[in-house]
């Protein structure tokens, strides 16, 4: 408050912050002052040292020295001293001050009889360290006159009485007036100096309040962003949970003989835990990336038949809402891409276009040259205002959602879109006009091979499932018995456990050829640690860890386990999958 008040009234009484900036300033300065006046000193010894006794000389500089010590022994720490009087300092500040320029007013009374030359030496010397005073003292009235005065004033008073010669005796006079005029203008100086000074403070001291306030802001913002993944990763989990239960149970009841209805029942079932699937993979996406451990793993892709086959995948949803999806243009280039991760940004792409999209169509598009092949996906839907192209880029932005319709997803799919390219190094493009439709455009940089075999994104496995024993722990018994249903109707035995100690009782009498544990257990354990109790019995026993985790630091410690990892909800197909890349070294033929 005092130095906000202070800020509102220049002529106002320093406030204590700018007391105890000056004061700080007089400390770094207690070293430097005495430095630059010694050599003064001694040149103002040797301009005299022929007119004057030396032993008055010498007494002169040893009293010199002595202030100067005494002086910076007193003002080294000044502003730690005084930090909760500062006016106190200050007023010691002017004290040692004016002691200083007594001293070296001093060597004007004591050289009355220098020669013309030798005293316009002197007093330049004198005005010189006169005009430092400004800088070394902030331009502060009280520490600037104390030491201008006593040394200002004896040359003054010698050249109006014994400075003029037999010739031109003005000339004493009229320097003497002269330094008091330059007296008066170093206090004008010292003015501005001070009013520059405290402004500077002024601005300093409100950027350090502004940058305080930002880091405040800036660290409350990375809280609510740590609290909402935090969240995020705790509802996910435990939302996770039940649909991975369902989905086992909804995979196992797949596999029977079921008559028509029910098994219309059933596969309808089947999409509404796949929709939910879909959106918890969303946010596990996200976490992925937050996390770092999305690695990019480039192989030969061929990109005509990338894009024919997620034409063929989301033919169905267009005709469905009456759409038309046209593909064109296509050409037989490959390049050394993920197509993973290339095939995750394109059905983003063409899926959000289909689900904005209300008539007309879809299309997909391929533009090459000599360096660059230019993937497009357009639509004639609804199109996004320029105000809003950036913001839904932003993770959980939606537009024209406002009832929040989970049909339409969350909001990460673009968010998704746009920080997988910047991992890809594809540049994105993107161009809409409201009511007409929009165009993203993926811009990949062209290196061809001459390897022409597309990227298959899953094949199935050739894996004896009815001589496999699994051994399956979860602490969750509703789990337990889920997946046991789903293993049994794909002809594997099942053992069944929930923690490690369980899990080496069970396999005693048998030992399994799969160990299926989830990763959250109860207590301090984890899968972790039962892979490594099971694996002490049977050493290199595969193992394959389910979790529903979506912690950026929960999956950065999974991923450096080096164990398999499959995510909840599990359904027939990622089950079968996993499994297969776990166990058969060799990849089915049919």
């Amino acid at each position: 408050m005092e130095l906000a008040n202070a800020q509102h009234d220049k002529s106002a009484p320093l406030s204590a912050p700018e007391q105890r900036e000056i004061l700080h300033l007089l400390a770094k300065q207690s070293l430097r002052v005495p430095l630059a006046k010694v050599p003064s000193v001694l040149l103002i010894v040797a301009l005299a040292w022929r007119y004057t006794a030396h032993e008055v000389l010498l007494a002169w500089a040893a009293c010199m020295t002595g202030i100067m010590l005494l002086r910076g022994w007193q003002l080294h720490n000044i502003h730690e001293r005084f930090q909760s009087r500062p006016q106190d300092g200050l007023r010691l500040g002017v004290l040692l001050s004016a002691l200083n320029g007594v001293g070296m007013g001093a060597s004007v009374l004591l050289f009355p009889e220098l020669p013309e030359v030798e005293r316009a030496m002197h007093t330049l010397i004198m005005l010189g360290i006169t005009t430092g005073a400004i800088a070394t003292t902030a331009g502060h009235l009280g520490l600037f006159l104390g030491y201008a005065i006593p040394v200002m004033t004896p040359l003054v008073v010698m050249w109006s009485i014994v400075g003029g010669t037999e010739d031109s005796p003005w000339i004493g006079p009229t320097i003497g007036m002269l330094i008091a005029f330059f007296l008066l203008m170093m206090v004008s100086l010292a003015r501005d100096v001070a009013r520059l000074y405290r402004e500077s403070f002024r601005i300093r001291s409100e950027q350090a309040s502004t940058n305080v306030q930002l880091q405040q802001a800036l660290s409350q913002a990375e809280a609510a962003s740590h609290a909402k993944t935090r969240f995020l990763a705790s509802a996910s989990h435990d939302l996770r949970q039940p649909i991975h239960t369902l989905s086992l149970f909804s995979a196992a009841l797949s596999r029977r003989a079921l008559d028509a209805k029910s098994q219309q029942i059933a596969h309808h079932m089947e999409g509404a835990i796949d929709a939910l699937a879909a959106q918890l993979d969303a946010l596990l996406d996200i976490s992925k990336l937050d996390a770092g451990i999305v690695t990019v793993k480039p192989k030969p892709t061929n990109l005509r038949n990338l894009l024919e086959r997620l034409y063929e995948e989301h033919l169905h949803n267009a005709r469905q809402k009456h759409l038309h999806l046209g593909i064109s243009a296509l050409q037989d280039v490959t390049l050394n891409l993920d197509p993973v991760l290339l095939d995750r940004i394109l059905r983003n792409l063409i899926g959000n276009a289909i689900k904005y999209t209300d008539q007309g169509g879809v299309d997909i598009e391929m533009q090459s040259d000599a360096n660059t092949v230019c993937i497009s996906v357009v639509d004639s839907g609804r199109g996004i205002p320029e105000q809003e192209q950036k913001r839904i880029f932003e993770e959980f932005y939606q537009l024209d959602n406002p009832e929040r319709d989970r049909s339409k997803g969350l909001g990460l799919g673009l968010a998704i879109v746009s920080r997988l390219a910047q991992l890809l190094n594809i540049e994105m493009a993107l161009s809409s006009t409201p009511g007409q439709g929009t165009r993203f455009t993926l811009s990949l940089a062209r290196q061809e091979h001459t390897a022409e075999t597309a990227a298959t994104p899953e094949q199935e496995f050739s894996v004896p499932w009815q001589a496999l024993t699994v051994l399956v722990v979860d602490d969750d018994a509703s789990v337990r018995l889920a997946m046991g249903a789903l293993l049994q109707e794909l002809g594997c035995t099942v053992l069944s456990a929930d923690n490690a100690e369980s899990a080496l009782a069970v396999s005693a009498n048998q030992q399994p050829d799969l160990i299926l544990s989830d990763v959250r257990l109860k207590g301090t354990e984890d899968g972790v640690d039962v892979v490594h109790a099971v694996r002490q019995r049977f050493p290199d026993l595969p193992a394959l860890l389910v979790s529903g985790e979506t912690a950026p630091d929960v999956l950065s410690k999974l991923e450096r386990t080096y164990l398999n990892l499959i995510h909840k909800p599990v359904n027939l197909a990622s089950l079968r999958q996993a499994i297969g890349e776990l166990l058969s070294p060799e990849k089915s033929t049919t």
